[in-house]
């Protein structure tokens, strides 16, 4: 019965598509503004230490319509687009030092930590349209998003920190990030980066003025953006009786956008002074604004 329905299903699709009365083509570019949502770490008092703000970016390509009639259709699309987020942390935390002769200090203190992240996807929509009135339309359906780049500027301010059992005090210090997801290494800090000492109790110990991505980890298991993400899209659109064309959309993801085994807390530490693993789920959101014309 199963096997019937999908042949059926396919035969539909064929006939459909035997039976569209034109093609269509056009190009778009236009403004996105994207974030994520996710969970957030929260301290004893059950106050959020993490938050999501939204960035900026572009997209620009082409576009195929399959007019099935003068009222519905399918359209997909091809572009670059920009989306990514701005993360923010701030509360308390940890900070594990290495002293010259290979000795591991832990600390607690506070952290505020700001990161802006800027990711590029090759961005495929699959949609259905129905003309609602002559220039009026609106689409549904769903994305896949391929990433092609991948980096994040920002940077953290550790305040307040003491050493384990209350023995001593580490000087306030900052760190710029400068991350390139694709191609930093786990414990290494960017090739650019200076030195900067920081005393922490007694001893002066030495540490990068810029982190790269992975600094922190002590072994790489892939990107910390995963390389697929699908969702859901929704489309207002309006068409000019001259091609000129104006879309609004969202995308909505479905997938989590973030490697797992980069999901560690910032709040809690183990014995060894590494963060607790966490298995946070995190969604792409963007709203789109886009001009173009078709033919």
């Amino acid at each position: 019965m199963k096997k019937i329905t999908i042949i059926a299903l396919i035969l539909c699709t064929f006939q459909i598509a035997g039976q569209a009365q034109s093609w269509g083509f056009g190009f778009k570019v236009g403004l996105n503004t994207s974030g994520v949502m996710g969970p957030s770490e929260q301290n004893a008092a059950g106050e959020d230490l993490e938050s999501f703000g939204t960035i900026g970016g572009f997209q620009v390509g082409g576009l195929i319509q399959l007019k099935i009639n003068k009222y519905v259709g399918l359209q997909t699309e091809v572009l670059f687009s920009q989306k990514g987020a701005d993360y923010k942390y701030e509360g308390e935390s940890f900070k594990t030092f290495t002293n010259n002769i290979g000795a591991v200090i832990q600390t607690s203190g506070d952290r505020k930590s700001l990161v802006n992240a800027t990711n590029g996807y090759i961005n495929i929509p699959l949609m259905a349209y129905v003309n609602i009135t002559r220039n009026l339309n609106f689409s549904l359906g769903g994305y896949m998003d391929i990433l092609v780049t991948s980096s994040a500027r920002g940077e953290t301010f550790y305040s307040n920190g003491i050493l384990a059992n209350n023995s001593g005090e580490v000087d306030d210090f900052l760190v710029d990030y400068s991350f390139d997801y694709y191609d930093d290494e786990a414990g290494i800090a960017p090739a650019t980066a200076t030195s900067t000492t920081v005393l922490v109790g007694s001893e002066n110990i030495t540490i990068p003025s810029s982190e790269g991505a992975y600094y922190n980890y002590s072994s790489k298991d892939g990107n910390f953006y995963n390389p697929l993400d699908f969702g859901l899209v929704a489309n207002l659109g309006w068409r000019f009786d001259n091609g000129l064309r104006f879309d609004l959309r969202t995308n909505y993801g479905l997938t989590d956008i973030t490697n797992n085994f980069y999901d560690v807390s910032l709040s809690e530490k183990d014995a060894n002074g590494q963060g607790i693993p966490r298995t946070d789920f995190d969604r792409s959101i963007s709203y789109q604004l886009t001009i173009g014309f078709g033919f």
